[in-house]
Parts: structure tokens; sequence; C-alpha cells
């Protein structure tokens, strides 16, 4: 599908940036959108996107990274979504957004931070339900009374209903709470809190639709931290494709994931990967502080990405509702 970006105003340097950067793609053979056939799915926590506004290059790197997908699920987007507008406006009017509120304020536990769903309109289209998950942790006490120490995730997971030609599915996405202080114990409570909620959800067969995927920034330092166990204990699996992925830009742990209901979605694993943009925004000689101003442009995490070969017609969802 030919889309025509338009980009926003940037230096010669910045240019070659941007053709490296195309170059990096092209190399990670991300698979052509073939509708009704595949479903291109990827997760991408934009460091503080919105809070302080990105230069040209910025926006026009994002841009180029999010269009190579059918759905992204973003992370840390801001109350100010001026950024977002810029990012779609570069990437064309094809595409289009779903988000929900901020939650809480800046420094606060939900640090002002909201999600959102880009998604590609020629080739699917947002199908009515959009939803933040009201999840608590032992909510009412004795008799009753709600308890005034409840433990519930730092930003509220947001879910939307989408159609891919004849695939209706649903997404959940979670930036998982960090807490130094709480540390693994507490980021592990949270991921169980919410996946056990999906659980019941789908065993009781009360979900809008059978096919979810969660997927997000769960803050997983690690494949054998109690944390991944936590993600999969209840039903979900994480395609083994994407095991192999660490996700942050350092590459030394796998926060962001992306799971699914394996015995319920007709689906074959296709390709799956990130993509490594440090190549072509980062030197190794750069200074911490060079480093860190250029992860505030483009993000600390690569976006995650996998395909997923779809069988199921609608009549097979219809059947399994």
């Amino acid at each position: 599908m030919i889309n025509e970006k338009k980009y926003e105003k940037m230096t010669k340097s910045e240019g070659k940036k941007l053709k490296k950067l195309r170059e990096i793609i092209k190399e990670a053979k991300i698979p052509a959108k073939q509708l009704d056939k595949n479903l291109l799915i990827a997760t991408f926590n934009i460091r503080e996107f919105g809070a302080k506004k990105r230069e040209n290059f910025a926006i026009n790197a994002l841009a180029e990274i999010c269009s190579n997908f059918d759905v992204i699920a973003i992370q840390e987007l801001r109350s100010n979504l001026g950024d977002l507008k810029r990012m779609l406006a570069v990437m064309g009017p094809y595409w289009k957004v779903v988000f929900n509120d901020p939650a809480g304020a800046p420094k606060d536990k939900g640090n002002d931070e909201r999600f959102a769903y880009i998604y590609d309109n020629r080739v699917m289209r947002f199908t009515g339900m959009a939803a933040e998950l009201l999840i608590s942790d032992d909510f009412l006490g004795t008799a009753g009374v709600p308890k005034t120490d409840m433990s519930v995730p730092w930003r509220t997971p947001y879910m939307v209903s989408l159609r891919a030609g004849t695939f209706d599915f649903m997404l959940l996405t979670v930036h998982i709470q960090w807490n130094k202080k709480g540390g693994i114990k507490a980021r592990t409570k949270e991921i169980e809190m919410i996946t056990n909620w999906v659980g019941k959800r789908y065993n009781d067969a009360k979900l809008y639709d059978p096919d979810i995927f969660v997927l997000g920034d769960f803050n997983i330092p690690g494949l054998k931290s109690e944390t991944f166990k936590a993600l999969q204990q209840h039903g979900l699996t994480v395609p083994n494709k994407l095991r192999q992925f660490k996700t942050n830009l350092k590459k030394d742990a796998h926060y962001d994931q992306i799971a699914y209901y394996a015995e319920n979605t007709d689906c074959e694993i296709g390709k799956a990967g990130v993509i490594d943009f440090y190549p072509a925004f980062f030197t190794a000689n750069m200074s911490e502080s060079e480093y860190e101003k250029m992860t505030y442009q483009l993000s600390d995490h690569m976006p995650l990405w996998v395909e997923f070969k779809i069988n199921e017609t609608g009549l097979d969802q219809f059947i399994k509702q």
C-alpha cells in the first residue's frame, strides 16, 4: 500500500539519519500487509511522548517506524497530544487513533500517562468498544466495606475492539509500574491482577470478543522472572519467536511483550522482531547526557512486533462466541 508521508522540515544531516533508519527497517524484513491473511501488531513505549515538544526529525522517525504495522499500542503518551497529532499528520490521512484519559498527575503513580492505539484505517476499523479495566485487589473488605488500602494498577489498562477484514479481535495494553521500592514483587502483583482479570473474563465468556491480545510495557527484566510467569499463569501465551528479543535500547531486559490465547485464536506466528533504531541516531562515543537527550527524542524502548497469520473467518468467530 502506497502512502506518501509529509515529513516535517529537517536538516540534511537529519535526513541522512532518517535514510539510515529506513535501511534498518528494510533489514528487519517486516512482512507486507495482506488483508484477511495477516495482522501486524506492534507495541511501543515512546518515552514521555507529549511531555515536551519533540524536534521535527524525531516526529518523522517515529512516523517512519509506526507506519510499518497495522496497529500499534502506544505507552507513555502524556496528556498533551500535540506530538501525537504531528506524527499522525506525517503518517498520512489513513491513520486513525483511539486513546484514553491520563492516569494521575505528573510525578504521581500514574505519571500523567495515557494509552493510544494507532491503526491503519485501510486495513481495519474500530468496532465500538473502548474501555478502561477497573481492577482492584480485594476491593471489598469485611461486611462489604471498601478497603482504603487497596492496590490497583498504576495506569488503568486500556482495551479496544477492532476488525481487520473478517477478523474481529481485541487489544489490551498496559504499562506496569517501575517502582524501585516495591521491586519485582510489586510488578508481579500488578501483572497477576491484570492477567487474572482477563483470564476470568475469558473463561466466563464475558469478553466482547474471544480473540484478545495483551501487550505493552510489562517491565519484565527477564524470562525467568516472576513477572514473566505472572503474565502467562492464567492462560496467555507469549509466542516463542518473541522471547528472544530484549526490547529496551540497552538490550538487557524483556520489558515489552505481546501475549494471546493460542488455543482460541486460529493463527500461525509469522515473523517477529524489534526495530533497533540505535545505529541511526546514537553513536558509541556519545556522552551519557547526549544519550539520555536522544532517548527523549526517540525512546529508550524499541518497538516489538509480530505477524499473526490469521486462519479464522468471520463465521469461525461467530461459532466460538
